[in-house]
């Protein structure tokens, strides 16, 4: 009897769990070094075709394990290295977008209902709340399959997957050709994304990003220094006349108060100002209730400045609207425009909004700009492959807009001297 019930067990859970390895293969050959995430354009319809909710809920779960499979590491470090906080974390948004992207199937066997479904989970998985919980959108696969169509490149993204789930059922045709048609085409798409030009994020015509390995700052001494060689490093390109905006990543020099600027301006600002060049340094600002709002300082030659405010920190680690003081503040109507003498302007991504695209859809249906800047802190990131992932995300939808991009990024540290 037992053993009847063991394999009845098995028989169960082998659908969903066969389904969670193939969303999990999916997120990690789509997101990675060296490579494209167009396979991520074919997860609306992977999930179509599951077969029932608990296999489409096992693969989307799946899905987004594999894209973020350095989470728990990543997310550990802000929480005094407790790798079962990271796990947890990232259960959790397992959990989230598994439910959200689930949506994308349907019992009915009615064509529109079919396509309906995936649009659905399209546009549920883009939105709050689920939007600050569902890395690996299908939307940013095809910044890459379709450079510079803009917003046609968008609406294909819903458009052809919610078309192909109501020409597979009209047809009716047999789920096994057609998951067999899927996994052959996930094998090219897997080949074809390792073909590609890496994009240049560190230079857009007389405009500089400065990556750093400074990882965060544990001291005021430490801060210091890192001043004295941010100094050196706007010095140095003004001496080889490569860079009249020289910008550096985010929090950077950690909490900004008034009492940083005269230093800011005796050691970077003011020799920057003589050779004409704009800096931007990203810092964290404390409000006047206690909380903070992490930001981009923009200082101009003329001695004016502009401040690009971020719209949403990292939930839980930064972003705690269940504490009255401490939190970092998200507010998606935050001006991020900066603006340059040249006539340019620039949308800027902080580091944990490069995860949702519906921030830069916002930004290019409401603010004119054009190009983008990236300010990220990875500092406790364990691998390059975390960070490069994240990148993928802001570069997919720079590149779906037509638009160039830079980013300045702090990495891990490494000995003093380094970059």
């Amino acid at each position: 009897m037992k053993k009847i019930q063991l394999a009845e067990l098995a028989r169960r859970f082998q659908g969903p769990v066969l389904a969670a390895a193939a969303g999990a293969a999916i997120g990690y050959l789509s997101w990675g070094e060296g490579r494209t995430p167009i396979l991520a354009a074919l997860l609306p319809v992977a999930v179509g075709i599951s077969g029932s909710r608990a296999r489409a809920f096992a693969l989307s779960m799946g899905y987004v394990l594999g894209t973020m499979r350095g989470l728990p590491a990543f997310a550990a470090a802000w929480f005094d290295n407790s790798l079962i906080i990271g796990s947890m974390l990232w259960l959790l948004v397992g959990l989230i977008a598994g439910a959200a992207w689930s949506l994308a199937w349907t019992a009915a066997e009615v064509p529109w209902r079919k396509a309906l479904a995936v649009a659905v989970a399209w546009v549920v998985t883009l939105l709050p709340p689920v939007a600050a919980s569902s890395p690996g959108h299908a939307v940013v696969a095809w910044g890459y399959i379709t450079p510079g169509w803009g917003w046609i490149g968008v609406a294909l993204s819903v458009l052809v997957p919610a078309a192909v789930m109501a020409v597979v059922t009209a047809k009716r045709w047999s789920m096994a050709y057609v998951r067999g048609a899927a996994v052959g085409l996930a094998g090219v798409l897997a080949v074809v994304s390792h073909f590609h030009d890496e994009i240049e994020n560190r230079y857009v015509n007389d405009m500089v990003a400065v990556s750093t390995r400074w990882g965060a700052a544990s001291d005021p001494f430490e801060m210091l220094d890192r001043v004295e060689r941010m100094g050196k490093t706007t010095r140095a390109l003004s001496e080889e006349n490569v860079a009249s905006v020289v910008v550096f990543p985010e929090s950077i020099v950690q909490t900004y108060h008034p009492t940083l600027y005269p230093i800011l301006k005796e050691i970077i600002l003011d020799d920057a100002a003589k050779a004409g060049q704009t800096v931007v340094i990203g810092a964290d600002l404390p409000t006047a209730d206690g909380n903070f709002q992490t930001a981009a300082l923009a200082f101009y030659p003329d001695g004016s400045s502009v401040t690009a405010l971020t719209r949403q920190p990292v939930p839980i680690a930064l972003w705690k609207p269940w504490n009255s003081t401490g939190s970092f503040l998200t507010n998606w109507r935050s001006s991020n425009i900066l603006p340059f003498r040249s006539g340019i302007k620039a949308r800027v991504i902080f580091c944990f909004e490069e995860y949702m695209p519906i921030l830069s859809l916002l930004n290019e249906a409401l603010d004119d700009h054009q190009m983008v800047i990236v300010l990220a802190n990875t500092w406790a990131s364990r691998s390059a492959e975390t960070a490069a992932i994240q990148s993928r995300h802001s570069e997919g939808m720079a590149v779906l807009f037509g638009k160039r991009l830079i980013k300045a990024e702090n990495r891990p540290k490494v000995a003093k001297g380094g970059d």
